[in-house]
Protein backbone atom coordinates (compact mmCIF):
# COMPACT_ATOMS: atom_id res chain seq x y z
CA UNK A 1 0.00 0.00 0.00
CA UNK A 2 3.09 2.79 0.70
CA UNK A 3 4.43 1.68 -2.79
CA UNK A 4 0.53 2.72 -4.02
CA UNK A 5 0.43 5.74 -1.90
CA UNK A 6 4.19 6.90 -2.99
CA UNK A 7 3.14 5.95 -7.22
CA UNK A 8 -0.09 8.20 -6.72
CA UNK A 9 2.24 11.05 -5.42
CA UNK A 10 4.37 11.17 -8.37
CA UNK A 11 4.21 13.93 -10.67
CA UNK A 12 3.35 11.66 -13.60
CA UNK A 13 0.19 10.53 -11.56
CA UNK A 14 -1.18 13.88 -10.34
CA UNK A 15 -4.85 14.45 -11.22
CA UNK A 16 -5.30 10.66 -12.31
CA UNK A 17 -6.35 9.67 -8.81
CA UNK A 18 -5.79 11.12 -5.17
CA UNK A 19 -5.06 9.66 -1.91
CA UNK A 20 -8.51 10.19 -0.86
CA UNK A 21 -10.05 8.46 -3.76
CA UNK A 22 -7.48 5.78 -3.50
CA UNK A 23 -9.01 5.54 0.56
CA UNK A 24 -12.41 5.34 -0.15
CA UNK A 25 -12.72 2.73 -3.04
CA UNK A 26 -9.86 0.56 -2.26
CA UNK A 27 -10.85 -2.78 -0.14
CA UNK A 28 -7.57 -4.67 1.23
CA UNK A 29 -8.10 -8.37 2.94
CA UNK A 30 -5.43 -10.28 4.76
CA UNK A 31 -5.88 -14.16 4.37
CA UNK A 32 -3.66 -14.94 7.39
CA UNK A 33 -4.00 -18.76 6.68
CA UNK A 34 -2.82 -18.45 3.30
CA UNK A 35 0.08 -15.42 4.08
CA UNK A 36 -1.54 -13.85 1.51
CA UNK A 37 -3.02 -9.36 1.04
CA UNK A 38 -5.87 -9.19 -1.27
CA UNK A 39 -6.17 -5.25 -2.63
CA UNK A 40 -8.83 -4.27 -4.92
CA UNK A 41 -8.55 -1.13 -6.53
CA UNK A 42 -11.51 0.20 -9.15
CA UNK A 43 -11.56 -2.90 -11.56
CA UNK A 44 -8.56 -4.14 -10.68
CA UNK A 45 -7.72 -7.29 -7.85
CA UNK A 46 -4.09 -7.62 -6.86
CA UNK A 47 -2.66 -10.73 -4.86
CA UNK A 48 0.36 -9.66 -2.48
CA UNK A 49 2.80 -12.18 0.01
CA UNK A 50 2.70 -10.86 3.49
CA UNK A 51 6.45 -9.41 2.57
CA UNK A 52 4.41 -6.80 -0.16
CA UNK A 53 5.67 -8.60 -3.14
CA UNK A 54 2.72 -8.81 -6.00
CA UNK A 55 2.15 -12.37 -6.73
CA UNK A 56 -0.49 -11.96 -9.47
CA UNK A 57 -3.61 -9.56 -10.31
CA UNK A 58 -6.56 -9.73 -12.70
CA UNK A 59 -8.83 -7.04 -13.93
CA UNK A 60 -13.01 -7.62 -13.17
CA UNK A 61 -15.33 -7.12 -15.28
CA UNK A 62 -16.71 -4.07 -13.16
CA UNK A 63 -15.81 -2.27 -10.32
CA UNK A 64 -15.18 -3.28 -6.78
CA UNK A 65 -17.84 -2.06 -4.36
CA UNK A 66 -17.29 -4.37 -1.63
CA UNK A 67 -14.97 -7.58 -0.44
CA UNK A 68 -15.13 -10.57 1.60
CA UNK A 69 -13.32 -14.18 1.97
CA UNK A 70 -15.36 -17.10 2.96
CA UNK A 71 -12.41 -19.29 4.27
CA UNK A 72 -14.42 -22.54 4.15
CA UNK A 73 -14.10 -22.38 0.92
CA UNK A 74 -10.76 -20.73 0.09
CA UNK A 75 -12.71 -18.00 -2.24
CA UNK A 76 -13.37 -14.34 -2.58
CA UNK A 77 -16.21 -12.74 -2.59
CA UNK A 78 -16.59 -9.49 -4.80
CA UNK A 79 -19.63 -7.19 -4.89
CA UNK A 80 -19.44 -5.17 -7.92
CA UNK A 81 -22.25 -2.60 -9.23
CA UNK A 82 -24.65 -5.28 -9.99
CA UNK A 83 -23.37 -8.53 -9.03
CA UNK A 84 -20.98 -10.89 -6.87
CA UNK A 85 -18.09 -12.15 -8.40
CA UNK A 86 -16.64 -15.30 -7.27
CA UNK A 87 -12.58 -15.83 -7.01
CA UNK A 88 -10.85 -18.08 -5.90
CA UNK A 89 -7.72 -17.74 -3.87
CA UNK A 90 -4.86 -17.86 -6.77
CA UNK A 91 -7.57 -15.09 -8.49
CA UNK A 92 -9.25 -16.99 -11.19
CA UNK A 93 -12.54 -16.09 -11.69
CA UNK A 94 -14.62 -18.83 -11.01
CA UNK A 95 -18.29 -17.98 -11.09
CA UNK A 96 -21.11 -15.05 -10.66
CA UNK A 97 -22.45 -15.75 -7.46
CA UNK A 98 -26.29 -16.81 -8.45
CA UNK A 99 -28.24 -14.76 -6.20
CA UNK A 100 -26.52 -11.69 -6.84
CA UNK A 101 -28.19 -9.74 -8.83
CA UNK A 102 -29.24 -6.00 -7.84
CA UNK A 103 -29.70 -2.47 -9.20
CA UNK A 104 -27.06 -1.05 -6.82
CA UNK A 105 -24.87 -2.91 -4.89
CA UNK A 106 -23.74 -0.85 -1.44
CA UNK A 107 -21.97 -3.64 1.04
CA UNK A 108 -21.42 -7.22 1.72
CA UNK A 109 -20.55 -9.07 4.74
CA UNK A 110 -19.88 -12.93 5.95
CA UNK A 111 -21.63 -14.79 8.77
CA UNK A 112 -19.31 -17.87 9.64
CA UNK A 113 -21.11 -19.36 12.12
CA UNK A 114 -24.46 -19.58 10.42
CA UNK A 115 -22.23 -19.60 6.69
CA UNK A 116 -24.60 -17.35 4.92
CA UNK A 117 -23.74 -13.87 3.20
CA UNK A 118 -25.80 -10.37 3.57
CA UNK A 119 -26.11 -7.77 1.08
CA UNK A 120 -27.14 -4.48 1.12
CA UNK A 121 -28.28 -2.63 -1.94
CA UNK A 122 -30.71 -0.29 -2.81
CA UNK A 123 -33.77 -2.83 -2.99
CA UNK A 124 -32.89 -3.69 0.65
CA UNK A 125 -31.00 -6.36 3.00
CA UNK A 126 -30.44 -9.53 1.65
CA UNK A 127 -29.30 -12.84 2.99
CA UNK A 128 -27.99 -16.08 1.06
CA UNK A 129 -26.86 -19.39 2.26
CA UNK A 130 -23.20 -19.37 1.10
CA UNK A 131 -23.46 -23.14 0.35
CA UNK A 132 -26.15 -22.63 -2.05
CA UNK A 133 -26.28 -19.41 -3.34
CA UNK A 134 -29.75 -19.25 -2.86
CA UNK A 135 -31.91 -16.09 -1.44
CA UNK A 136 -32.79 -16.94 2.07
CA UNK A 137 -34.69 -13.84 3.62
CA UNK A 138 -35.06 -9.85 1.66
CA UNK A 139 -35.80 -7.41 4.44
CA UNK A 140 -36.90 -4.07 3.63
CA UNK A 141 -34.40 -1.17 4.32
CA UNK A 142 -34.72 2.22 2.39
CA UNK A 143 -31.06 3.07 2.72
CA UNK A 144 -28.07 1.31 4.04
CA UNK A 145 -24.28 1.79 3.95
CA UNK A 146 -22.35 -0.11 5.83
CA UNK A 147 -22.98 -4.19 7.08
CA UNK A 148 -21.29 -6.20 9.95
CA UNK A 149 -22.00 -9.78 10.55
CA UNK A 150 -20.95 -12.41 13.06
CA UNK A 151 -22.29 -15.11 15.28
CA UNK A 152 -25.63 -14.58 14.01
CA UNK A 153 -25.57 -11.23 14.73
CA UNK A 154 -26.13 -8.60 11.51
CA UNK A 155 -25.58 -4.73 12.49
CA UNK A 156 -26.53 -2.45 9.43
CA UNK A 157 -25.79 1.47 9.44
CA UNK A 158 -28.48 4.18 7.96
CA UNK A 159 -29.05 7.25 8.51
CA UNK A 160 -27.03 7.58 11.40
CA UNK A 161 -28.79 4.55 12.70
CA UNK A 162 -28.10 0.83 13.77
CA UNK A 163 -30.14 -1.42 12.84
CA UNK A 164 -29.79 -4.89 14.59
CA UNK A 165 -31.25 -8.78 13.12
CA UNK A 166 -30.13 -11.38 14.99
CA UNK A 167 -30.72 -14.93 13.37
CA UNK A 168 -30.86 -17.19 15.95
CA UNK A 169 -30.77 -20.44 13.74
CA UNK A 170 -29.24 -20.57 10.46
CA UNK A 171 -31.95 -21.97 7.51
CA UNK A 172 -31.41 -25.23 5.84
CA UNK A 173 -28.69 -25.23 3.67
Amino acid sequence: ILKIEKRLKEKSYKGKKNWSVFRQNAYLIHVASLKNLYLAIGNHLYQYNEQGELITSIILPNQVKGMIWDEKRQRLLIGTIKKILIVSNSLKLTETFHAGRFKTFVDIAFDEKNDEVWVISNAGLYRFSAKTQQQIAHYKLYFGQQIVAKNGHVLVSSYGKIQHYYIEKPAEQ
